[in-house]
């Protein structure tokens, strides 16, 4: 009955939007309002009733957002003609959203619905978040959903009523104070929502948006989030930065004020005026010229192309790696309409700008007069003056703005009213002196000299090779950007060179760009080319300023973006400057009054000129800064962390600071002069132990390495996993304390994290204006990888043609692939600042892997190498591609064509021969033990388990194991995993330790070339079969647990019948999958089975079975999977049966369908039972499930699964968790021996969890 009378009040329109009583007009709606309400309250508290376990959820935050409403739609482009209402707003994490549908969707592929029954809306945020925003009432008490709303143009989340065009990312519009009042509608905390609307005195609007119903909007979203986690790093919106394209001109009309705009942007204070300016309070001569910028908004959709091309092209596992951009094929995707361009024309054209012009895509430089400004604007200017190169500066103190008519397509302007960064230089000589005793009498602390890295030394040291004896592969260049004044001298690099012995290459001239003084050389430039010529002296070393096309603007923005406008630049760059994320603008207001993030507006477009330059196959390298995670300003008092910048950038690679303890000193191999003709100045270094530079290490360097996370950039996915395990908990591993991290409210957890490397920053030797001298900071550090990346690019080079160019998501595989590649640096913090150390000062500590002080470590070059250079042969190879050069490989064959794959596979095991070997199992051809095929069939009569695991699911792996021995195995166990990285050796020590029945295999090093493979996801189970040294497999998944013995599933009759046992998966085979086989298959008499297999539990007796193995091995292969099997196939579920298809070889399914089991509960009155997937054979034994004890098999997410029952299949609701419906069949409870198993493996998994 109540279900009947709710339902037949859902449907009423009217009724569904009445919520406030004291509005509607008439009795008749009033009550129907009321008895409406009460049946909406009875309905949820009449299902908490019938639901015991149904808890109420509470939203994550609660704030509000700014909703700007315009009552004509679209008709108007004034924002200040819109009205601005504050909504509260609820935030959940997309997970436990309250609502269950149906929901309407007003816009197709923007992720923004609205719950029927409410009317709330929800935007599912690309970020994770679900934002429930409650509908509008209007004066007559009639319910608009602002979903409705913002689809038909009445509103807006910016105050230029721009819609949305992509997902919105809502952290920018959230703001965290809740608001109360009258009108304000209270949270349900019965139905997770809100109680009614906001009420208004607003009219009636014209709603005639069709929509679409949709039940599922979970399910959607969950696909979506996961999409979004492969898209790595996306731009965060900026507040006014939304571009549309319009079919419609853009408006030109002459502005009614003649000119005359009102002032928004306010004048930056004088703290913030940099050191380097001196003023006066004359005011600026009217006469005098002056140049800025205005910078168009981008559009978003044409940005979000750039970037997907950036990530395919950086990425190394994709195909297109290092296919990099020429400069006007990324201006062709960034262009511009022309309406737009000419409407911003147009309006200088009416006010008399002369020299105005488009550079690139989006900026305009306009140069003019202090006269023509200030009359324009009413703004005043006063002259500043550049301490350093006399330049002269023209900077008002008022606030302004552009009329609506451009500042619609305006996204900040520069040189107008602002100082930008002011790029500190990182060099100190005076602090980074280190002092030695004599060695003649140790006790003579009097007798000083100063300790010197020489170039000698660190090629030694980090295993570079030295390109004088070696010679460059290819021709390549090095470059150092440079500020404030910091010139380049070539008389000091000439001295430089001799006294380093090497042999002297000046700069030339036309890799000289900007200005330059060279009777004024800066130590930090000097640093830079000398650090890069001594390390890699053949390459063509470059000096470039922010001037370089004349350009006035001494900003990151403006220098990196006309290095963009520029076809020549070198390959290699390195910065060694930078200011914090906070203090690189000031805050600015637009039109409105309403305060914007302009370090956030500014960075992000910075951000967007590093990602262009790098897509031209360019390397960029920043200094992490010497003030730690703190700022040259601050006395350790602040209460949040100061990220530098650039070193912050996601598309730069940041390098962190070393120093050397335990330092020797005894002569070596070609010291140069600088070690014996300046012996009573200096001596030269030849051996240490190299930790991080920090305040408080033995040598006292007094400066700590800059690092930490970025407050603006969230963190990109090549670095997700690295930074994900510097904070996991490793009670297994390590002793970490609880104050081994600084408080999490003074940084952003998951922004972008730096540094990524790091090298020596002390002790290097230089001259500076004909004085020697030994200095340090990163700004040593960056001009070092740089000048090793140019090395490396000779090699790239020769092989493929191209540069390494962004070089991150490479150091990051790298660094999992190659522990020997990056040396580890665990020692050192950066607490304390290059002034201030004090109790008070908090920062990071170096630590196993990736930490925020030293990255991944510091280089080993040779090894480098070796690595890279194998995997850069494998993108050239096309089918039946040489390389004779090498010695490890002469053929490479990419199967495209599987009919021919399957042609080989039966010509190799009819006829085997070498050349086929190499051509279908170059991983074994090329493997690191010689070993050969036949090696892989297992010891005679052998049976036993394989495990797959790696770091990430060591967790789940520890509760199997022991599950196992509660289930009485009696079967020996091999755990096997990629690479040495994958499965660390803390990881490896437990499992040794603990566990004497145990075998650890290392594919990369026991058996297979990993370079051809590389196994890092479902592909290596297949590989693991077959590096197994048993002869009959019983390969389960890491999170499987077990009913009965697993020995008894060797006993099975089909798998005596036929040496496999496989099992089914939810969904049906369709007919695409039984079409694509068949596309490929030789006559074959076998049928296909009926649903997708699971490849949980796999049971191979390769004796049998050993053609058919390898067929799924190669189906499995890296190019294979990527270009064809995994374009058909969910992962290596049905490469196993397809494989042994292919060889025409009989396999076996148990014929029971999955089974359900876990926590039973009810939905719209039908039972459902939610956990995980089971299965059992004929006779309705539970064999095993996999999944384990915890909800969600992420194993930062320990939650326990509560396992009440078992069902048989019926339909299924794929989710979170997977539920099922079976009318046919109740929940089955368990038997008291399974309930016992089920009891131990929740005891077992709280332990290894500690939960």
């Amino acid at each position: 009955m109540v279900y009947a009378a709710m339902n037949a009040l859902e449907f009423d329109p009217k009724l569904c939007s009445i919520r406030q009583v004291g509005k509607v007009k008439g009795v008749a709606d009033r009550m129907n309002a009321y008895y409406f309400n009460v049946l909406l309250e009875f309905r949820f508290r009449f299902i908490t009733r019938l639901s015991k376990t149904w808890k109420p959820k509470s939203p994550e935050r609660v704030g509000h957002v700014n909703i700007y409403i315009n009552k004509d739609g679209y008709r108007r482009n004034n924002r200040r003609d819109n009205q601005r209402l504050r909504f509260p707003v609820l935030q959940y994490d997309r997970r436990h959203m309250p609502f269950n549908g149906p929901f309407l969707s007003f816009m197709p592929r923007i992720p923004i619905f609205v719950d029927r029954y409410t009317k709330q809306t929800l935007i599912f945020s690309p970020t994770g978040g679900v934002y429930i925003i409650p509908p509008l009432i209007n004066f007559y008490g009639k319910m608009y959903s602002v979903a409705e709303l913002i689809a038909s143009g009445y509103a807006s989340l910016v105050s230029s009523g721009v819609p949305p065009i992509a997902p919105i990312n809502m952290i920018p519009f959230f703001l965290p104070q809740p608001l109360i009042g009258r009108d304000i509608p209270a949270i349900n905390h019965l139905t997770g929502g809100f109680k009614g609307g906001l009420r208004t005195s607003l009219g009636s609007f014209s709603i005639s948006k069709p929509y679409k119903t949709v039940n599922n909007i979970e399910e959607i979203n969950e696909t979506e989030e996961d999409d979004d986690d492969d898209n790595r790093y996306r731009y965060e919106p900026v507040l006014n930065n939304n571009y549309k394209r319009s079919s419609k001109a853009p408006n030109t009309k002459k502005p009614t004020n003649e000119g005359k705009t009102k002032k928004c942007q306010p004048s930056t204070p004088k703290h913030h005026i940099p050191h380097w300016l001196t003023t006066s309070s004359e005011l600026s001569d009217p006469n005098e010229s002056i140049t800025f910028f205005l910078v168009l908004k981008q559009d978003p959709i044409a940005l979000q192309k750039l970037e997907k091309i950036f990530w395919k092209i950086t990425d190394p596992n994709n195909d297109e790696y290092q296919n990099w951009l020429t400069r006007p094929a990324i201006d062709k995707i960034l262009t511009l309409d022309n309406r737009i361009l000419n409407a911003v024309k147009h309006w200088f054209t009416e006010h008399s700008f002369t020299s105005v012009k488009l550079i690139g895509t989006d900026v305009f430089q306009i140069k003019t007069t202090v006269q023509h400004l200030s009359n324009i604007f009413s703004i005043k200017f006063y002259r500043y003056k550049h301490s350093k190169t006399g330049k002269t500066f023209h900077r008002a103190h008022e606030r302004f703005c552009f009329p609506g008519e451009i500042g619609q397509y305006i996204d900040f302007w520069l040189g107008i009213n602002d100082f930008l960064i002011s790029h500190r230089n990182s060099v100190d000589p005076n602090r980074m002196h280190f002092n030695v005793k004599d060695d003649q009498d140790p006790t003579n602390v009097a007798t000083v000299v100063k300790s010197i890295l020489v170039p000698q030394f660190i090629l030694t040291y980090y295993n570079i090779p030295n390109v004088r004896k070696t010679d460059l592969d290819s021709q390549v260049s090095q470059g150092a950007l440079e500020f404030l004044g910091q010139f380049y001298s070539e008389n000091d690099l000439k001295l430089y060179s001799q006294l380093v012995n090497i042999p002297f290459k000046p700069l030339k001239p036309n890799h000289i760009l900007g200005i330059n003084n060279q009777s004024d050389p800066g130590i930090e430039t000097m640093l830079d080319i000398e650090l890069m010529f001594g390390i890699n002296p053949l390459a063509d070393t470059w000096y470039l300023n922010y001037n370089t096309m004349n350009m006035s603007g001494e900003n990151f923005y403006t220098t990196i973006f006309t290095l963009n406008q520029v076809d020549d630049v070198p390959q290699v760059l390195s910065i060694s400057y930078g200011d914090p994320e906070s203090l690189v603008c000031t805050q600015v207001t637009d039109c409105a009054e309403e305060v914007l993030d302009a370090d956030r507006r500014y960075i992000t477009r910075t951000n967007i000129e590093f990602m262009k330059l790098t897509m031209r196959g360019i390397s960029i390298f920043v200094s992490s800064g010497d003030d730690g995670v703190n700022s040259f300003l601050s006395n350790c008092t602040n209460k949040v962390f100061y990220p530098d910048y650039p070193a912050s950038s996601p598309f730069i690679t940041s390098v962190g600071g070393t120093t050397l303890v335990n330092a020797k000193y005894e002569t070596f191999a070609d010291q140069p002069p600088a070690c014996t003709e300046l012996s009573s100045t200096f001596k030269c270094v030849s051996d240490g132990d190299e930790i991080a530079v920090s305040v408080d290490d033995p040598t006292f360097t007094r400066f700590p390495s800059g690092g930490g996370f970025s407050d603006f950039a969230p963190q990109p996915s090549y670095q997700k996993q690295a930074v994900d395990h510097y904070f996991r908990d490793e009670r297994y591993y390590t002793d970490k304390t609880s104050d081994f991290y600084p408080p999490s409210s003074m940084y952003k957890r998951y922004g972008r994290a730096f540094p990524d490397v790091s090298a020596f920053g002390v002790r290097i030797f230089m001259v500076q204006d004909s004085v020697n001298l030994a200095v340090g900071g990163t700004s040593a550090s960056s001009p070092l990888w740089a000048s090793i990346v140019s090395i490396l690019n000779s090699h790239s080079i020769k092989i493929t043609g191209k540069t390494l160019g962004f070089l991150n998501p490479l150091l990051y595989q790298m660094a999992k692939e190659c522990p020997n590649c990056l040396k580890d640096i665990t020692v050192g913090n950066n607490k304390c600042t290059s002034t201030v150390c004090t109790s008070q000062c908090k920062g990071f500590q170096a630590a196993c892997g990736w930490d925020p002080v030293t990255g991944l470590g510091s280089p080993n070059v040779g090894n480098i190498l070796n690595l890279i250079i194998f995997p850069l042969l494998l993108l050239i190879y096309h089918s039946y591609s040489l390389y004779n050069d090498s010695p490890a490989i002469t053929q490479r064959k990419i199967y495209l064509n599987f009919t021919e794959l399957t042609s080989d596979l039966r010509e190799y095991f009819s006829n085997p021969n070498a050349n086929l070997t190499e051509k279908l199992f170059p991983w074994i051809y090329y493997s690191p033990n010689n070993r050969t095929v036949n090696d892989f069939k297992g010891e005679k009569n052998s049976k036993g388990i394989v495990i797959c695991t790696g770091n990430e699911h060591f967790g789940v792996a520890l509760v199997a194991i022991k599950a196992l021995e509660v289930v009485e195995n009696e079967l020996p166990i091999e755990v096997i995993y990629s690479t040495p990285s994958d499965l660390s050796q803390e990881n490896q020590d437990i499992l040794r330790k603990h566990y004497s029945n145990i075998r650890l295999i290392d594919l990369s090093t026991m058996s297979f070339n990993d370079n051809y493979l590389k196994l890092r996801g479902w592909e290596i189970k297949p590989y693991a079969v077959l590096a197994s040294q048993f002869e009959q497999v019983l390969l389960m998944d890491a999170d499987v647990l077990f009913f009965e013995k697993p020995s008894l599933l060797f006993q099975h009759d089909l798998y005596n019948q036929t040496g496999s046992l496989f099992f089914y998966d939810r969904p049906n085979i369709t007919k695409g999958h039984i079409n694509w086989v068949e596309s490929f298959s030789i006559q074959s008499n076998r049928s296909y089975p009926q649903r997708t297999q699971e490849s949980g539990v796999v049971l191979i007796d390769k004796s049998r079975l050993f053609s058919g193995l390898l067929a799924i091995c190669k189906l499995n292969d890296y190019h294979e999977r990527h270009q064809i099997t995994y374009e058909h196939l969910y992962g290596d579920k049905d490469t196993w049966w397809i494989g042994l298809h292919m060889m025409n070889i009989s396999y076996s399914f148990v014929p029971t369908l999955t089974a359900g089991i876990g926590k039973i509960g009810k939905k719209k009155k039908q039972t459902i039972l939610c956990g995980h997937l089971l299965h059992y054979n004929e006779e309705k034994t539970l064999l095993w499930w996999n999944g384990g004890i915890l909800k969600s098999r992420s194993e930062s997410k320990k939650d326990l699964l509560n396992i009440e029952a078992w069902n048989e299949e019926g339909q299924w609701r794929i989710g979170i968790y997977s539920c099922l419906t079976n009318h046919q069949q109740t929940p089955k409870k368990f038997t008291f021996r399974q309930q016992q198993l089920l009891n131990s493996y929740h005891q077992i998994t709280k332990e290894v969890f500690h939960i």
